[in-house]
């Protein structure tokens, strides 16, 4: 039989066979567990996945896969109810946008108010807007969604967030204080706080606001860098590399290693700046401030602390 004709499920046979040999081996394995949930996912049988996902989760129950899956699993079964318990019970595991996102749109569904299906539509009109960088056309249609429905947490963190493209970092806080009230374990309102506040020079409000979004979400690398580099500001260079190197080991972008090099010039410390120039460019050969840099440090040129705070913006 040709896969064009093969009989639905067939594929995962072997798989769940393997699986279930497994499983009787360890009965408790949650990972076994969750690859079984997984394919019947798959197979379009929900029921099964979900009762597969409950006793994974019995054994692991900070596992967020499950918590999600559950989440979607009753979703499609129709049993909205426990859709929300477990999509908030993810969320307040692991406090970041992709685990926000489903559970507010499960608590707009469950909504009978046909005005968020408006502001859905205004709010997806600005993200279209703002995505050409019209960003003045993107504000009003965030107006409108928020107009429509005042308790529109995206529309909020979005519309600071375009507030801040615009520089306009006093109206962008504004927004993402807003955020915070109505949702106090949303991760990213204190992290673009954290930004905002740097922008405006108040590091002390920034690292306040960076250390809070840390501890809702510990690895966030983005949180890690700007609080690197807000300790630089403060002349904490300890502190500063401290994070740039935690930011480094969950995601080793050329940014993070384009501003620990920055920390270690200012400490005198060229090798180890030059080592993480060369790295950039490694990573991003087209990466010319980073070739520039380490021009300069091989011809014995030196940049002033000012020219590296600068830098970091």
């Amino acid at each position: 039989m040709t896969g064009e004709h093969e009989i639905p499920g067939r594929k995962y046979d072997d798989q769940l066979k393997h699986l279930q040999a497994a499983l009787e081996l360890n009965p408790e394995n949650p990972d076994t567990l969750y690859s079984l949930a997984r394919i019947h996912v798959e197979l379009k049988k929900p029921a099964q996945a979900v009762d597969y996902l409950l006793q994974a989760l019995k054994q692991d129950p900070k596992r967020v896969e499950f918590l999600s899956d559950l989440s979607v699993c009753f979703e499609r079964i129709g049993d909205f109810d426990s859709a929300i318990k477990y999509a908030q019970k993810a969320y307040h595991l692991h406090p970041t946008e992709s685990m926000r996102k489903p559970l507010y749109q499960l608590l707009r569904k469950m909504n009978p108010d046909p005005r968020p299906l408006n502001a859905d539509a205004y709010f997806n009109q600005a993200m279209l807007y703002r995505r050409d960088r019209k960003l003045d056309e993107a504000l009003e249609y965030f107006n409108q969604a928020l107009e429509e429905d005042p308790n529109y947490l995206d529309a909020y963190l979005e519309r600071g967030y375009t507030h801040s493209l615009k520089r306009d970092y006093v109206r962008a806080l504004k927004d993402y204080l807003t955020v915070a009230e109505l949702d106090e374990h949303c991760q990213e309102a204190h992290y673009l706080m954290g930004v905002a506040y740097e922008r405006l020079r108040d590091y002390g409000r920034a690292k306040k606001h960076l250390l809070k979004s840390l501890e809702l979400f510990p690895h966030d690398n983005r949180a890690r860098d700007e609080l690197g580099l807000v300790y630089a500001y403060l002349e904490d260079f300890h502190s500063s590399l401290k994070e740039i190197n935690k930011a480094i080991e969950i995601n080793p972008n050329p940014f993070y290693y384009y501003d620990r090099a920055h920390i270690h010039e200012i400490m005198g410390e060229k090798k180890k700046a030059l080592k993480d120039y060369q790295k950039v460019v490694e990573l991003d050969p087209k990466h010319s401030p980073a070739r520039n840099r380490i021009k300069r440090l091989k011809t014995g040129g030196k940049t002033t602390q000012q020219e590296h705070v600068e830098g970091y913006r």
